[in-house]
């Protein structure tokens, strides 16, 4: 058998477009040309093609909205306008259909969102966040607080910004919180499949809680087998850890069955809680396990929790234990790392969103020049932005627009990143 390569046209245009998008399809092939023939390989090209491909995506959602209110697909498609999105797109029904869905909501009660999206401030991902977050709330509360959620997309990353505004409607409404965990319990699988080539292939959903349980376990095998020279990807370690685990279990099971509910080291979740939510006060901040990224508790939850957990209390305001230690110890104590896993939630670099279990405690002014143990001077890290960090020198940019570098925090206005290595 042998494969040959046509080479076909672009599909031409149908007939009837306004001129502004015959002119845009024009410039877009005109750039595609430019590029294939080795054109600018600058930077700053490359950010301003990404802005514009955000431009065009806003503009394109604003368009499948207009469509869409005004009933003008049903001359084309009885299926439903999200029909026509998957046929455009090649996407799946399921996306098609959220995209409408998004579209709709940046032309009506979440336009300022779509303001900012057709002028190429914030990405699709900021926008599918915002409406994720506010979901479920009282049309009064989410136009109350467009100005903030705007401001907060303007300076904050998709998944960042989607825990927080989470945080802020349940807090709102504990009904809403109540109806986000059935929902979740709902979703809640694990499935184990036999494939083609004699492997299996494993997929799930876990409530916040249990998914905690076991990114801690699998955290703490991937750790105790960490070998210097090891190849493999993170992944694939853990899946090792995993396998591991399984085959642990089922060792203790067969030799011993009451080891596995006896066991000393227990693993940790850690559960974040105000005075106000442990005591039910209306409208406080809702209980979260630590190192997810939209890992919120109801009330109920949280009761149960405490009901059989060792209770360790960590307050930042106050001098419960001592999270200032200057230049008398070099480790991390028990006390701070849990106040830093309160303050710092996950990896401190942009993008970055490993949990505490995954990540070590960095000293911001290292220890070897001077650096004291406090907690001010500490920050997550997870292991792989570790390495980078002291290994290789590399300058690690932070969510409020900060550098991390081996010298401390540096402005990224004042001091651009060289390049790396």
């Amino acid at each position: 058998m042998s494969l040959q390569l046509v080479e076909t046209a672009p599909s031409p245009l149908p007939a009837g477009l306004p001129a502004p998008v015959v002119v845009l399809q024009e410039a877009i092939e005109a750039v595609g040309l430019f590029l294939e023939q080795g054109g600018d390989c600058q930077v700053a090209t490359m950010q301003t093609l990404l802005r514009q491909a955000q431009q065009v995506e806003g503009l394109a959602l604003r368009q499948v909205a207009q469509v869409d209110l005004s009933g003008s697909w049903v001359e084309v498609d009885l299926g439903g306008v999200h029909r026509l999105v998957a046929d455009a797109t090649g996407c799946t029904v399921e996306r098609a259909r959220a995209t409408v869905a998004l579209a709709r909501r940046l032309e009506t009660d979440l336009a300022p969102v779509g303001e900012l999206l057709r002028a190429g401030r914030i990405g699709r991902a900021h926008a599918a966040a915002v409406l994720h977050g506010l979901r479920g709330l009282d049309p009064q509360v989410v136009a109350d607080s467009l100005e903030a959620v705007c401001a907060a997309a303007l300076n904050s990353g998709p998944v960042t910004l989607g825990r927080e505004l989470r945080e802020r409607a349940e807090a709102v409404s504990e009904q809403l919180a109540t109806e986000q965990r059935r929902r979740l319990e709902a979703r809640k699988q694990l499935t184990l499949n036999e494939t083609p080539d004699g492997g299996w292939h494993l997929s799930g959903t876990l409530n916040a809680e249990e998914g905690a349980l076991l990114s801690d376990v699998l955290n703490r095998r991937m750790e105790a087998d960490r070998v210097e020279g090891d190849v493999r990807s993170r992944p694939q370690r853990r899946q090792q850890a995993f396998t591991d685990v399984v085959r642990h279990y089922a060792d203790c099971e067969s030799t011993a069955p009451e080891v596995p509910r006896q066991g000393s080291n227990r693993a940790q979740v850690i559960i974040v809680a105000s005075a106000d939510a442990v005591a039910g006060t209306p409208g406080a901040t809702p209980a979260r396990v630590s190192g997810t990224s939209c890992g919120l508790l109801t009330r109920g939850e949280l009761m149960r929790l405490m009901c059989d957990a060792d209770i360790s209390t960590v307050t930042l305001s106050e001098d419960l234990e001592r999270l200032d230690l200057g230049r008398s110890i070099r480790t991390v104590t028990r006390g701070q790392w849990l106040a830093l896993v309160v303050r710092d939630r996950e990896c401190v670099v942009k993008g970055c969103h490993r949990p505490p279990s995954a990540c070590q405690a960095h000293h911001v002014i290292w220890w070897r020049h001077g650096g004291p143990s406090d907690l001010g001077n500490y920050v997550l890290l997870c292991h792989a932005h570790h390495h980078d960090l002291h290994d290789r020198g590399a300058w690690l940019p932070l969510e409020d627009g900060r550098l991390l570098t081996p010298d401390g925090y540096r402005d990224t206005a004042l001091d651009p990143p060289p390049p790396r290595r």
